[in-house]
């Protein structure tokens, strides 16, 4: 049953999902072809019904900046779709932020390109 649940999992291109399906034995043998069949087919039902959610492996960083960089601050959150945590304005703006791990090495070095700020991952 093992292969044909995870043949569905792999066609629908997931990860960290567990497919569980349970048969009831009402007395009609489907042999070994009907079995693949029925656990390959249930999977793929359950699988189309689900709302799968979309979730990716994410950095928190803190970055201290003066108020006049905050132009150019907000236009990097933008460009690099940075979700922001929390935020303050004052004379040093704070700003916490969540980025894609995979993506972190080249934010980092955009923030770090910028003597003015200061950049933390916490």
């Amino acid at each position: 049953a093992g292969a044909p649940i995870f043949g569905q999992i792999q066609h629908f291109d997931l990860t960290n999902v567990l497919v569980v399906v349970v048969r009831y034995f009402g007395g009609t043998k489907l042999g070994v072809g009907g079995l693949i069949s029925t656990y390959k087919q249930t999977a793929k039902l359950a699988l189309q019904s689900c709302k799968i959610a979309i979730k990716y492996h994410q950095k928190t960083f803190e970055i201290i900046y003066p108020y006049e960089s905050t132009n150019w601050v907000m236009r990097m959150i933008q460009q690099n779709q940075l979700k922001i945590q929390t935020q303050e304005f004052m004379e040093k703006c704070r700003l916490v932020f969540l980025v894609r791990q995979k993506e972190s090495k080249k934010v980092l070095s955009q923030f770090k390109s910028q003597k003015e700020i200061l950049i933390n991952e916490l």
